[in-house]
This record gives structure tokens, sequence and C-alpha cells, in this order.
């Protein structure tokens, strides 16, 4: 973690160390020890205290839910740099604090709206934006904690990540109580205004202060450490890289920069948690970030300041280094040698049956229907596919991390038996299923062991089988399950015969059967009233879209608009897994435009231009 930093001293973090320590064990009063910081210590950095965190301190059971944040604010308050951070609108570390902004509001609701009767309606409005908070939490774990722990810094990995999934089940638990409970109607039964029951609404209300109180404070631990310390150590180009994953796993109550927004290479005003930048390095009072931060605070060129400190490093007129490097690796190459990134896609390599180039590989893996992921014997996961029907979403971070790092706490246990009992030899499989309506995800974990039956890691496989048990009978002819789109290769071809025992063609040419229904025609329901209601706005190609209009409705009219979403946002690439069957009954525009971060007119105008090109 501390090649990442500027210089730390040393003796400065050991004594805030026990400053702090002696204050919490009562052997100091806030007075004494607040004076003895200003004497010792005189300025703390947010990035410090990570460090005094990581390397000074033992890890405890539950320690980031124990670690009292007022506290630690109170006795630091006059040393520890707290400003917040100017950052591009494009900014990863932004979109974190703009979601903490919206939740404070959220919460001054609850403060406010829990002294009066519940009405259920009025708390599930407040609550349908709470719960979105979980992706917040969702993308903190899956996007920045794995690039911390690659830093040095575990601490957010195996102490946090317990907060988050606490939190995350103290909301669940508030909404679940709030859309189980007993309604009385208060409006002749239609539901617009509602009571709980006395025994859900004092359970419900009961509830709420400490769901508040746990999650602001869950907000400042983040705020005061964990974004400053990632400013710190993350590189401009590491936060450029995350972007992606941050928008296939969705923002809380915000409507992010898009993706395709220029990327603000390296602004980060205050460098590394000063607070204030170096006014005149780039007009807005911040440093470039591409090299290591400077001890003052501001992040500065690594590559720039090496060319000024070097004379010899001048330009040679008409060479530019990608060139050189170019002609450096043709020589290379001429003599049989060449690096690892220079391996030609379209080179055919030794597989155990075959022949086969990276990209067939790679390809190969992107269309099986069964998800992978491999964990090699040092327990550090490799590979996972990329395929576009995953059944549960998966962020590249992943790659390189300790797998027991991958999830939380309370599974960890099984994940060390599963490797410990595949290790020893004792076990060469284990399954598990999820079995929920409509919905059968078969997952089986496989010891992988070379010709001498040494361990060599675990592969992960993972399928939706809802179709496959869907089966009956026997299907020996070919039947295409739905014709090509314009731009596919077929789309009437005439059925091809298989021969078997139980039926012969003699020869003839089969008649396709129907097409069958698409998942996403099946959920929409081609005759829904509000479908032909959409069908029947069309006047010259055009379809009349509201904010309220339904996903299942708009696909049920032209089932080709799941492949123009995906291709316009990653995100809607969960359309082509098993979760779509629970997300399209209720998924609405506004939805997919909070989800996917795309403007709510600027989607509605999309779709409608969807529609008006493909009108028929």
């Amino acid at each position: 973690m501390r090649e990442f930093l500027p210089d730390v001293d040393n003796v400065k973090l050991q004594a805030a160390f026990e400053i702090k320590k002696a204050y919490e064990d009562g052997e100091l009063s806030l007075a004494a020890a607040k004076a003895e910081l200003k004497n010792r210590v005189k300025v703390l950095h947010p990035y410090e205290v990570a460090l005094i965190e990581q390397e000074l301190k033992p890890e405890v059971e539950d320690e980031c839910r124990k670690e009292d944040i007022q506290g630690m604010i109170a006795l630091f308050e006059d040393v520890l740099d707290r400003t917040r951070p100017t950052l591009p609108l494009n900014h990863p570390i932004l979109n974190y604090y703009r979601e903490n902004d919206v939740m404070r509001d959220l919460l001054k609701q609850v403060e406010d709206l829990q002294q009066y009767p519940a009405i259920k309606n009025q708390w599930l409005e407040i609550y349908d934006h709470i719960v979105r908070w979980r992706l917040h939490l969702q993308r903190k774990q899956n996007q920045l904690y794995p690039v911390l722990e690659k830093k040095g810094f575990t601490r957010p990995t195996t102490t946090m990540w317990t907060l988050d999934d606490f939190i995350k089940d103290e909301i669940s638990a508030a909404y679940n109580l709030l859309k189980k409970a007993d309604v009385t109607s208060l409006n002749g039964g239609n539901g617009e205004l509602s009571l709980m029951s006395e025994a859900d609404e004092t359970a419900f209300i009961k509830l709420q202060p400490t769901l508040v109180a746990d999650i602001l404070d869950l907000i400042q631990k983040e705020e005061t450490v964990l974004y400053p310390t990632s400013l710190a150590l993350i590189s401009s180009q590491e936060f450029d890289a995350m972007r992606q994953g941050d928008f296939e796993i969705g923002f809380a109550n915000i409507t992010p920069e898009p993706l395709s927004t220029p990327w603000e290479d390296g602004l980060q005003a205050g460098g590394v948690g000063a607070g204030v930048g170096t006014e005149g390095q780039d007009g807005l009072g911040t440093g470039l970030r591409t090299g290591r931060p400077s001890p003052n605070g501001v992040a500065t060129s690594q590559a720039a300041a090496e060319q000024s400190s070097n004379p010899n490093s001048a330009k040679v007129p008409g060479v530019t280094s990608n060139a050189l490097a170019s002609e450096i690796a043709a020589l290379l190459g001429k003599y049989g040698y060449q690096s690892p990134e220079a391996t030609d896609s379209q080179q055919e390599l030794n597989v155990t049956n075959g022949k086969l180039t990276l990209e067939q590989i790679n390809l190969i893996f992107q269309h099986m229907p069964v998800d992978f992921s491999y964990v090699d014997e040092n327990e550090i996961v490799k590979f996972y596919n990329d395929s576009a029907h995953r059944v549960f979403p998966r962020s590249s971070n992943v790659i390189g991390r300790d797998v027991k790092n991958c999830h939380p706490r309370k599974s960890v246990h099984i994940v060390e038996e599963i490797i410990s009992k595949f290790r020893s030899g004792e076990q060469d499989q284990a399954e598990f299923w999820i079995n929920k309506p409509d919905i059968f995800i078969y997952i089986l974990y496989t010891a992988v062991r070379d010709r001498d039956g040494r361990f060599r890691g675990v592969l992960e496989m993972m399928q939706d089988c809802t179709h496959i048990r869907s089966l009956t009978d026997s299907q020996t002819l070919l039947t295409w399950a739905a014709p090509k789109d314009e731009q596919g290769s077929q789309s009437d071809a005439a059925g091809i015969s298989m021969k078997s025992d139980a039926s012969s063609t003699h020869g003839k040419a089969v008649q396709p059967a129907a097409p069958a229904e698409s998942d996403s025609t099946k959920l929409a329901g081609s005759n829904a009233p509000a479908a032909e209601r959409i069908e029947a706005d069309r006047t010259g190609g055009e379809v009349k879209i509201t904010p309220e209009t339904f996903l299942k409705d708009l696909l049920a009219v032209d089932p080709e608009l799941k492949a123009y979403l995906i291709e316009l946002n990653p995100k809607f690439r969960a359309l082509n897994t098993p979760l779509a069957r629970i997300m399209l009954p209720k998924a609405r525009v506004q939805d997919m435009s909070e989800r996917t971060g795309i403007p709510l007119s600027e989607l509605i105008g999309k779709l409608e231009a969807f529609f008006v090109r493909h009108k028929q």
C-alpha cells in the first residue's frame, strides 16, 4: 500500500495510533488527546488514517461496525483534512458522493415521516428509492474494493464489506415488512391511500432510527477515509477503466455522465487529500495524476517529471515512441524473440485435441451456453467467460483477486471448505441449484487436476436450465426456434431432415415448425392490452412512449428492440440473462433511464426513433 502513497512519516503515524488508543482505553481525556495530536501529529491525511488501520491496528470481528466514526472525527477534527474533493463530472468517486447526497435527503424524509401515523404509500415512495442504494454498495464491493485490494488496502474488503451487507439486510428487512404489511384501505378499496396494521407499523417504525443511524455512519466512514484514500491509491487510468463496470452494475437515484463522455485524464482536485490543489497547473486548481502523488498532496505527471529531469530525453524529430517500440518489436521478432503482448491472435496454438487461434478460443468461450469461472491452485481468480447470457453479472476487477475476497464474509467458510476438500482429494465435485418459479439455475464446482493428479484449481460452471427442464418427449427433426432478422443469413430456410428410428421423411424436406416465442415475447404477452394500445398509437411509424410505459409492452410490439437496447447500453445485456424474467414485468422506461444513466428524454427519443426505423 505504501508504494502507491506519498512519503509517510512513520513517527507521526505511530504517535497518532498511540494517542487514539490511549483515548479509546480511557487513559487520555478528549481534550488531552486533541492537544497531544496538535503537538505531535499536526496534520493527518485520510490515507494516513487508512494506513494506520491497515498496518498498526489488528483486525477484529465486525471492526467496521464497531468503529465509532463520530468519536474518531471528534478526536481528529483539529488535524484531519476532511475537505471534499472537486472532481470531473464523470469520475467514479464523484458518483459515490452524489449517491450519498441523495441518500441524506431521503433519510431526512424518513426522520420527518416517522413522526406521523404510518401511511404505507408514503413510505413506499421513499423506500422505492432507498432500496436502490443497494446498487451503491454492490458497485463499491465489485468495483472499488478489488482495485484497493490490489494496492494493498484490504481493510475495505475484509471489514467494510461486512457493514455493507449488514445495511443491505437492514434495508431489505424494512422494505419487505413494508410491502407485506396488511392494508386497510381508506378510499373505498382502491388502494390509493392505505395504513399498515398496528403490529407491522410498530415493527417498521421501530427499525427506522437504527437504519438511519447505520447508513449515516457508513456514509461518514466512506467520505472520511475510503474515498480520499481511493483517490490517493488509484490512478487516473484505473478510474477510467472502472467506469465501464460501474455502468454495467448501475447507479442509485442519480443520472451519471454518459459513458461516452470523454475522460478528463487525471483531473483530481486536491490530489490525494490535501483539499487544495495548486493553481496554474491546468486552470482548475488540480494536478494531472498519471504518476505517484507528490508529498504536498498534488499529483504530478511522472512522465513529464522524468523528461524534465533528463537532459537526454529530448524528442527525436520524426520518431515517435510508438514507432520506436514497433521497430524494436520487429527486430526482436526477426531473431525469434517476441513479447506476450505481440502474440498474433491468428497464430494457431496447440490444444489437447487440435489447434485453435486465440481469437477462436475466446469466441468459443463467449458462445458457450454455460458460465465458466476458474480459480487456480493459489486461490486466485484467473478467468471467466464473458458471454452475453451470463446468469449473474461479473466485473473484470475480480481477475487477480483472492477468491475468498470475492464473497461476503458469511459465505467464505463454504468457499474454504470446498477448496480444502478439493485440494486434499477428499472430494471432486460440489453442486448447488436455485429453484424458483420460472427459473432453475444449476451450479457445479469441479476440482481441476493435472495428469499426475495434482490439484490445479477449481472450475465453476453455472447454467440456466429452465428451458432444458421444460423439454418433454423427443425432438429429432431440425426445427428453427425463431426466424433470423433481416440482417441474418436465413429467415425462411426449410427444415432439414435428421433421420432417426422414430421418424423419417423419406428424403422430403420438413417444413419448419411455427417460430417459438422468445422469453421476452412470452413475458410481454403479445395480446396484452397495453401492447395493443401502443400498437394502436402507431401513426406513420411513430410510437407514443411515456416514462410509465412498460418495457415488456414495447418488446411485444417489436421483439427486435432487445438487440437494439443491448447495443445502446451494456447494462441492457441483463435482458439476455434469466434475471430478465424477473425484471421485465416491472421495468418501465423511467426505470430503464435510472438503471442505465441515459437521460429520460434522450432514452424516449431513441426508443421512438427505433420504432420509426422499424415501422411495418
